[in-house]
């Protein structure tokens, strides 16, 4: 009998300016964040929320790309009052799910 040991995901903190856990940038700007797996078995499943809801990958000011198997990067190109909010990272792989938050505020 063999036993196989899945390794969950972790996710390095991450947030949208200098401040770990709320950031207030300018109406404007542009804003990124990174979502990096620390550890975890591949496959890894990246998807992005949006005060709860799924972010399309593409599609307005929002970007999502992959460029490797344990990153994920949010970017949006010209904040407005629209894009306050929570923005969370949620990794899959077989052995669990983990998501790690982080709030954006913008200035007028």
């Amino acid at each position: 009998m063999e036993v196989q040991v899945m390794v969950p995901p972790r996710i390095q903190p991450f947030s949208f300016g200098e401040d770990s856990s709320t950031s207030v940038l300018e109406q404007g700007e542009t804003a990124s964040v990174s979502c990096l797996m620390l550890s975890g078995d591949l496959p890894i499943s990246f998807l992005w929320l949006f005060n709860g809801a799924p972010l399309p990958a593409e599609g307005g000011d929002v970007s999502i790309v992959q460029p490797s198997k344990k990153l994920s990067v949010l970017s949006i190109d010209a904040l407005s009052f629209e894009h306050v909010g929570n923005y969370s990272c949620v990794a899959n792989n077989t052995a669990a799910r983990s998501v790690y938050t982080a709030a954006l505020l913008v200035n007028g």
